[in-house]
């Protein structure tokens, strides 16, 4: 072997033995490495457990074995966040692409993250509900709305804000070429409702008009979801409906000031973080609204909310700000019920949803529903399941 094959050889064997020993090392010695946290953590996104395969000759022969033995090994490799990150940064440095997130994420003009689905739905909508499959939704909201004002409880409806239609100005020009689309869901979701008379806060609308307001971003660049600014004026608008929906006076929510870094945290950087790179894009623009509740200490009583994950930051902020006496989230409606205060959280089985004990007993019920999804499974699935029981329920006298 000459000098220079002993030389590449030598190169090749370290660059597998020195990442894993990055993550093997300190599970025998307590070292810090002179390295970005990146280089040492795991990946960031859901994984799926991969079981140590069993072997046998029917699975070494038909090389089931092989397979599962391969996806266990590579799970468990200790170079194998290193490896991934080191492809990941190529991608993302050299041709501006990501292959995280099963491919979902964009990185749009600027640096902006956006994931694809909030995209096709602002420029090239699919599969949108046909326009009399949709009335029927609505009607049946309008009922549920109805039905729950006999029963003395207020429903409203929520839609928050997409990144791409509120920044639409970042998108890739070679996937969005001539702006919104005129087959958006959405469009025809608020005329609809507006036809047939039911309660409603437009997140869309109102964070459209606060970006003419503040310089600083109601997205930010590394996140996917409205961040605490860009809340705080849909909100501000939805408290002052129930309001007067319920003829009370919870006072209003108040931005006293707006305090700009460049640290980005939880959804904020939900993106940049799927990103899993050597080199994390954080550095951008994080506005840190400071928000009171002044007008009066009284609350809007008690809240059950069906919501997704754009749910999470209003519900921070009312529980903050103490708007509701109790909030009870179903998140994405059968996934889980968290209730606050107290932060308690139980999986749903929505076959034996007390409905007498939840819908009933609230003053509010919310139902939020994502711009870029009018539509959504959970929401229809929630307004089914609640007229189904409103149906047999007495109201009250």
């Amino acid at each position: 072997m000459t000098k220079t094959e002993k030389v590449i050889l030598v190169l090749i064997v370290s660059l597998f033995i020195l990442p894993a020993s990055v993550k093997i090392i300190p599970q025998f010695v307590n070292v810090k490495w002179p390295l970005p946290q990146s280089f040492r953590d795991d990946l960031v996104g859901v994984t799926i457990d991969e079981p140590r395969p069993s072997l046998s000759l029917h699975s070494w022969f038909t090389r089931e074995f092989q397979d599962q033995f391969s996806k266990w090994f590579n799970q468990r490799y200790g170079a194998r966040s290193f490896f991934v990150r080191m492809g990941n940064q190529l991608n993302y440095s050299l041709f501006n692409k990501s292959y995280m997130n099963k491919e979902h994420t964009i990185i749009g003009r600027h640096g902006q993250l956006y994931e694809d689905d909030y995209i096709n739905d602002y420029c090239n909508p699919r599969g949108v509900m046909p326009l009399s499959h949709m009335e029927t939704l609505v009607k049946e909201i309008a009922e549920l709305q109805y039905l729950l004002a006999r029963n003395g409880v207020t429903f409203l409806l929520l839609i928050t804000p997409s990144k791409a239609a509120i920044y639409p100005e970042y998108i890739p020009s070679n996937l969005c070429h001539a702006g919104p689309s005129s087959k958006r869901g959405y469009s025809n979701f608020v005329l609809l409702l507006d036809t047939h008379h039911v309660n409603y806060v437009d997140g869309h609308v109102i964070t459209e008009q606060a970006t003419q307001i503040e310089k600083a971003p109601l997205f930010c660049q590394g996140g996917s979801h409205w961040n605490y600014l860009g809340t705080y004026y849909t909100l501000r608008a939805l408290i002052d409906k129930l309001n007067g929906l319920l003829s009370r006076n919870a006072g209003m929510l108040d931005l006293e000031a707006v305090n700009v870094d460049h640290t980005p945290t939880g959804t904020d950087k939900d993106l940049a973080e799927l990103l899993n790179l050597f080199f994390p894009p954080f550095d951008y623009v994080v506005p840190h609204p400071v928000i009171s509740k002044k007008g009066s200490t009284e609350d809007l009583g008690r809240l059950n909310i069906v919501g997704d994950s754009f749910t999470w930051i209003p519900i921070e902020l009312f529980n903050a700000h103490k708007v509701f006496k109790q909030i009870d989230f179903f998140y994405y409606y059968k996934l889980a019920l968290h209730s606050f205060p107290g932060q308690q959280s139980l999986p749903v089985d929505v076959a034996k949803i007390d409905w007498a004990n939840t819908i009933l007993k609230s003053d509010v019920i919310i139902l939020e529903v994502n711009e870029s999804d009018v539509t959504a499974r959970y929401a229809s699935a929630f307004v089914s399941d609640a007229l189904q029981y409103l149906h047999n329920v007495s109201p009250k006298s």
